[in-house]
């Protein structure tokens, strides 16, 4: 075991590998991993975790709240969660690394939180403030207890908790269980029992999931979920040694230059943005990424912004090289798009050209190109060397996996949802804006290039890592101008009268988060409590790996339509758990409009409307401006509440508004 003194000495040799690799692993190649028995195998899954017990892929984190590239890591387990959604479970071990002398004590805290339900808001805010743990370290039992208490936790079983022998000797199981499966740094991960140690890339992750994933699926049909991950535990870590963790030296803005031999549509002349997307036709998260560009593209369409295709097949995807090739064939006669559109749309019967030389004369046929020269370009040395050109370009600029986008050269990487990119693009039509302003002369492919070199001199520049919008997260009162954006955005009033009341509290939620469930009962009491002088106004806040929820947040707006949004959304959330195993998520909704007792016919109308859907995203963007993370958020009037908080913490908000 070793001990504070032990390392002490070390302290400086240790501080300078902290930062100059990207994960602290000590002799990783001597690393022994034992075997596990039954009890130890129950012992890795349990404990605080994100995702379903339904998830093919589980993957279990070593990590130490004070390192930096569990910080970094987590944010990649972040991304992939939006990526797989339900399809992976995230288990959480500490492993406190002794010359990280807060460790222990942010461990005991995401513990202690977790043992109320708090653990993943706890979670974020310990990364998040990670930085802040020297500066209180004389008093970091009293700094926890302030998170605890800011995320409105019960203090008295919280201090319980985090002083607890049971708390304790959790943690050191976790070390005990890492130290027997040869974890020697942080971050250090098992996917289903594959090693990864390092803060790795995205891609990293990607390419092992998607290994495991078929696998593993067609596993869970016949066993249970612990058998599932014992089965694979034991077939998988013993064979893979820990990788040397890669420096990933890819910077966030970074030159990607665009030709005419690209696939380009929007602005083509005098584009204030461009867009570039490096994709797979054989992936499935480029197949959403697609859906979503077209999205983006008839938002922007009348906007100086282009959209540019980059070819970037993986190679453990078989057919994704010569489906590049059929949709460069396609280019040469002015239907690349068409041939994009049908490539994602067949995706699944994309492996029959495996075997069916025919495949993509029959995707051609249907676009009605002349068939013997899409033959001949299909399959020109031409189409290869474009393919190869766009696949090394991918390779300069870090985007080692698909999808990745480049706005104005600001790397964005995985199937991100529209608000997301739509918020990247606005401020950097914004910034080119002004750059035109002061370089009128600038144009096209000069112009492009002028504002990725602004982009990267900004990088370079930012004395503080943190961005604006985390610390407008932190703030706990709106500004002016933010709080005026939140009263005038139209909500769907699901308690009280807005105009009428004296306080209004602007909620955002996830119709298919269990806190936000947990929350709505709360602002059911407070409304009792205070009767008309208190109102709630619901904005849509759909989670990403929420894969129901958007649906369900169309079903509310359907049902305000007829007055019944308050209904809509108490028998949602009574009825939450159906969505996940539901065959048919919008007839699903449709039962529950009949429920309501709603005309079915408007009820359809308002449901399959595009224009619905956007105005649930149009609810996200205002979310994100206002520094929503996460849900349930609320706002009494200008004052922000994050989390399922009790009555107490709500009365507290409404009083000091009554009484001025």
């Amino acid at each position: 075991m070793f001990t504070h003194k032990t390392f002490a000495k070390y302290t400086l040799l240790l501080t300078l590998i902290l930062f100059s690799a990207p994960s602290l692993v000590l002799s990783p190649e001597d690393a022994h991993a034992e075997e596990l028995n039954k009890d130890e195998y129950q012992l890795l899954l349990d404990g605080p975790s994100i995702g379903p017990k339904t998830a093919p892929i589980t993957i279990i984190a070593f990590s130490d709240y004070q390192c930096p590239f569990c910080k970094r890591a987590d944010d990649t387990l972040n991304e992939l969660r939006d990526i797989y959604g339900d399809d992976i479970r995230i288990v959480f071990k500490n492993y406190p690394l002794p010359f990280h002398k807060e460790a222990d004590e942010a461990a005991q805290a995401a513990y202690a939180a977790w043992q109320q339900g708090g653990f993943e808001t706890m979670h974020y805010t310990l990364f998040k403030k990670q930085r802040e743990f020297k500066t209180h370290a004389s008093t970091i039992d009293q700094y926890m207890r302030d998170r605890a208490d800011f995320m409105g936790l019960d203090l008295k079983e919280f201090k319980k908790a985090y002083a607890s022998k049971t708390v304790a000797d959790a943690i050191k199981e976790d070390m005990k269980l890492g130290s027997k499966l040869g974890v020697r740094g942080t971050p250090h991960f098992f996917i289903n029992g594959v090693r990864m140690s390092g803060a790795q890339p995205l891609t990293k992750f990607q390419e092992v999931i998607d290994g495991e994933l078929p696998t593993a699926k067609k596993l869970f049909k016949s066993t249970s979920y612990t058998n599932l991950h014992k089965l694979r535990f034991e077939a998988n870590y013993k064979e893979s040694k820990p990788p040397v963790a890669e420096k990933d030296d890819t910077k966030t803005a970074q030159m990607v230059p665009v030709s005419k031999a690209d696939p380009m549509r929007g602005a083509k002349k005098n584009a204030l943005v461009t867009v570039v997307v490096f994709s797979d036709f054989q992936c499935p998260f480029c197949q959403r990424a697609a859906n979503t560009m077209e999205e983006l593209y008839k938002t922007y369409e009348n906007k100086p912004v282009r959209f540019v295709f980059k070819h970037l097949p993986l190679t453990f995807h078989k057919q994704a090289d010569d489906a590049a090739m059929a949709a460069y064939a396609a280019q040469k006669q002015n239907k690349f798009w068409q041939m994009h559109d049908l490539l994602f749309e067949d995706q699944k019967n994309l492996k029959q050209a495996e075997t069916n030389p025919e495949y993509f004369i029959s995707l051609a046929n249907k676009l009605k190109l002349n068939i013997k020269k899409f033959e001949s370009d299909r399959t020109s040395d031409a189409a290869k060397q474009k393919i190869k050109d766009d696949s090394e370009l991918a390779k300069e600029v870090g985007a080692r996996g698909t999808p990745n986008f480049f706005i104005n050269g600001i790397k964005v990487t995985g199937a991100q949802p529209a608000p997301h990119l739509e918020k990247v693009i606005n401020a950097q039509l914004e910034a080119a804006k002004d750059l035109k302003k002061s370089n009128k002369s600038l144009k096209g492919e000069a112009f492009y290039k002028a504002i990725v070199e602004h982009n990267i001199k900004a990088e370079e520049n930012k004395a503080d890592t943190a961005p604006a919008e985390d610390k407008k997260e932190a703030s706990t009162i709106l500004s002016k101008d933010d709080f005026k954006k939140l009263k005038d955005a139209k909500g769907i009033t699901t308690l009280g009268n807005p105009k009428k009341a004296k306080v209004v509290i602007y909620e955002f939620t996830d119709l298919q988060c269990p806190f936000c469930a947990r929350a709505f009962n709360t602002t059911k009491e407070v409304h009792k409590l205070y009767g008309t002088d208190v109102a709630i106004v619901t904005f849509h806040f759909p989670l990403v790996f929420h894969k129901q929820a958007e649906f369900a947040h169309k079903a509310l707006i359907a049902a305000d339509k007829q007055g019944k949004g308050a209904d809509m959304k108490e028998f949602i959330f009574t009825h939450a758990k159906e969505m996940k195993s539901a065959q048919d998520i919008d007839a699903l909704m449709l039962s529950y409009a009949k429920e309501v007792g709603l005309d079915l016919k408007k009820f359809k109308k308002v449901y399959n409307d595009p224009s619905t859907l956007k105005k649930v995203h149009k609810d996200i963007k205002l979310g994100q401006d206002l520094g929503v993370r996460g849900t349930p958020t609320f706002f009494v009037e200008d004052t922000r509440l994050i989390g399922a908080q009790p009555v107490e913490k709500f009365e507290e908000a409404i009083n000091a508004k009554l009484k001025k």
